[in-house]
């Protein structure tokens, strides 16, 4: 098993991405200066976690997860949205991502998306 995680600092949805769902188009506002380090840390293993359970009930389960993550003035997460893959392996990763904490990114707060690839091998 194999899980991919890219973090990229954008307003809404990357472009050209095949989707069933797209993802809302919220304000960028300031960067979120730790987001890598938290999505990596903290929100890379509770997705394998929630991958893991996916392949106990479907072992040759693969895909793509596209995530939006809305960071208030406080760097709590104020919201999350996902496309791409729906059910309950969106669902573990979107109540994992809820309970991240950044540092604050100013008094506007901040949108960023980031993407996971799940490959089983």
């Amino acid at each position: 098993m194999a899980l991919v995680l890219t973090a990229v600092a954008c307003a809404g949805p990357p472009e050209n991405v095949p989707t069933t769902t797209r993802l809302p188009t919220w304000p960028a506002g300031q960067p979120v200066l730790n987001a890598e380090a938290v999505l990596r840390r903290e929100l890379q293993p509770r997705a394998r976690a929630c991958y893991n359970a996916t392949l106990a009930q479907d072992p040759g389960f693969s895909g793509k997860l596209l995530l939006s993550i809305r960071v208030g003035a406080d760097g709590g997460v104020t919201d999350v949205a996902t496309a791409a893959l729906a059910g309950p392996l969106a669902d573990c990763i979107r109540a994992a991502a809820r309970r991240l904490q950044f540092e604050s990114p100013g008094p506007e707060g901040s949108t960023f998306t980031t993407s996971f690839n799940f490959v089983h091998r």
